[in-house]
């Protein structure tokens, strides 16, 4: 777990900043042709983001379970390592 920060921090960079440059281009799109189309598009384009995730959430879950097994099993190696150092 030694990247969690750095996920973490890239994570919240990303939803954070995304959404303002989500709409400062839409923004500045609608002010050429109208609000209508840009808000359209993005809306299809959240749906089809949508369905591409939908079709594939038991890929991702299988993944993740797999994911999650092997992190338990790699920390329960590291603790029984832990244990059998002497002292010192």
């Amino acid at each position: 777990m030694r990247c969690a920060g750095r996920v973490l921090g890239l994570f919240g960079m990303i939803f954070r900043a995304g959404p303002a440059l989500g709409a400062l281009v839409i923004g500045r799109i609608g002010d050429a042709v109208g609000l209508t189309w840009p808000v359209l598009i993005g809306a299809l384009i959240g749906l089809v983001a949508y369905g591409f995730a939908w079709t594939r959430r038991t890929r991702l879950r299988e993944a993740l379970e797999a994911r999650r097994s092997s992190d338990a099993a790699a920390n329960a190696a590291e603790t029984s390592q832990v244990g059998d150092k002497p002292a010192q």
